[in-house]
């Protein structure tokens, strides 16, 4: 199977379009080259009247096509606070060579993404993870900036589990991926569009929105952030070193192709401001020396092996926090 789409969903306050879901579904189903098998596993509140009473209309969507499949799982009540909860369990269940991290209001783009999907990861061998191009209609800033996002939506190695032992550590499982395969992802052709719906007079949205923006930054300043994320990186690229079989020049920050988006082991989230989005001003493994040996000691060390190519770096001390 190529592909495991993985797909929360609820119907609350800030998100009562039933007809989102459906579009979201039903998009993925009539873009793709139908060449390939692939499936959706949705995870549902056990509290979720709403969405419960509409299972058998999202069973009938899948019913006329044999390329595709639906799971359906009702789980309790975990809250977005938790979200990765969702996506964990989710992925322990997915069948997938890839698994594609998806939202009830997302909607495909791009023609035959499947077969595109399979090519890109053929390109990457060595990546781990790849993100497709997302665009906002409805957000305010779409018309003078042209939101767009390049660090949403990730679709991961099923080989993810195995090596770290779930999807993801916290609820913004986008920047946790994206922070963990740093080194090891790069940008595929799909492109989705998201926020599709205006939410101007949705004071709820923004409410939800707001808080949790505040949990966000709360968790990115926090030392279990900056320690789970070195940890969970260099348990990720350790893995890709062997798998890839030792590459001598296998130099993380080399991955990505835009000047600026080149730093430590690609942890730096410098290009992040052209996007609009909120940057995270220092690199977490700067913070992590920084942590360990004082400021001075771990700009120092950060300076020395910055371009030095993963063969080089004791990937053993550096867990421990032995470096100097």
């Amino acid at each position: 199977m190529l592909v495991s789409f993985l797909l929360p969903t609820r119907t609350s306050e800030t998100n009562t379009e039933w007809q989102d879901l459906i579009n979201a579904l039903q998009s993925i189903i009539e873009l793709s080259s139908k060449k390939f098998d692939w499936e959706v596993l949705i995870a549902i509140d056990n509290d979720d009247t709403e969405t419960l009473a509409k299972i058998p209309t999202i069973e009938k969507i899948f019913e006329p096509h044999t390329f595709c499949s639906c799971r359906i799982e009702i789980m309790e009540r975990q809250g977005y606070n938790n979200l990765e909860k969702y996506y964990n369990y989710l992925g322990e269940l997915a069948k997938g060579e890839f698994l594609f991290f998806w939202n009830d209001d997302v909607i495909m783009v791009t023609p035959n993404w499947d077969e595109i999907l399979k090519e890109d990861f053929t390109l990457f061998p060595e990546m781990i993870c790849l993100f497709p191009l997302e665009y906002n209609y409805a957000t305010p800033h779409f018309k003078t900036h042209k939101f767009l996002l390049h660090h949403a939506f990730p679709i991961i190695r099923n080989c993810w589990i195995s090596v770290l032992g779930q999807i993801s550590k916290f609820f913004m499982n986008d920047t946790y991926v994206m922070n963990v395969s740093l080194g090891s992802f790069d940008y595929s052709r799909l492109v989705v569009s998201h926020h599709n719906i205006p939410q101007t007079d949705n004071e709820n949205y923004y409410h939800s929105i707001a808080l949790s923006q505040k949990r966000e930054n709360e968790i990115l300043k926090s030392q279990r952030w900056t320690d789970e994320i070195v940890k969970d990186n260099l348990l990720m690229q350790k893995y890709l070193w062997e798998r890839n079989n030792a590459q001598d020049k296998f130099v993380y920050n080399n991955v990505f192709h835009l000047p600026e988006e080149k730093d430590l082991l690609g942890l730096g989230i410098v290009s992040e401001q052209r996007a609009g989005i909120t940057n995270i001003e220092t690199p977490p493994l700067v913070n992590y020396f920084c942590s360990k040996h004082g400021e001075q000691k771990g700009h120092f060390f950060y300076n020395q092996i910055k371009n030095m190519p993963i063969s080089e770096i004791d990937i053993e001390a550096l867990e421990l926090g032995y470096w100097m």
